[in-house]
């Protein structure tokens, strides 16, 4: 009998990718007495609906701007966007945005970390009591 290429496949597993989806499906072979395993299929995560992870207001015009988590052609993505409201109120995204592979996404939240550090270090942004968790904005109200 063959011995499997990978240890995945010793341990009864079989990993196949979907190249239209570009997901990766981890399905084990069935029970495996060598392993202790039990019949087991398991997908790994997809966002079937955009996840909003913040929304805040960008002016008194109505546009907003939007953190989403969603999948675009099978790939996750972080996606940072303005949004305007239509003639019924709705919010609806625009061109103006950014969108990052989710392994991107700590890279970005460093580098706006970094710029809202020297934004507060060259006096651009009030200054953040986070101790007491608020920020006095530069006219001085909290």
């Amino acid at each position: 009998m063959k011995k499997p290429a990978n240890a995945s496949a010793r341990a009864g597993f079989s990993v196949s990718k979907n190249s239209k989806a570009d997901t990766r499906n981890l399905i084990e072979a069935g029970p495996d007495p060598q392993a202790g395993l039990t019949q087991v299929s398991h997908r790994i995560n997809t966002l079937c609906e955009p996840i909003v992870a913040a929304k805040f207001w960008r002016n008194r015009r109505g546009e907003a701007v939007v953190v989403r988590l969603k999948e675009y052609k099978g790939r996750a993505l972080a996606d940072i966007r303005v949004f305007v409201g239509d003639k019924t109120g709705r919010l609806v995204p625009t061109t103006k945005g950014i969108a990052v592979k989710m392994s991107k996404l700590p890279e970005l939240a460093a580098a706006i970390r970094r710029a809202e550090t020297k934004a507060r270090a060259l006096g651009l942004l009030g200054v953040a009591i986070t101790d007491l968790g608020v920020t006095v904005d530069e006219g001085g109200l909290p």
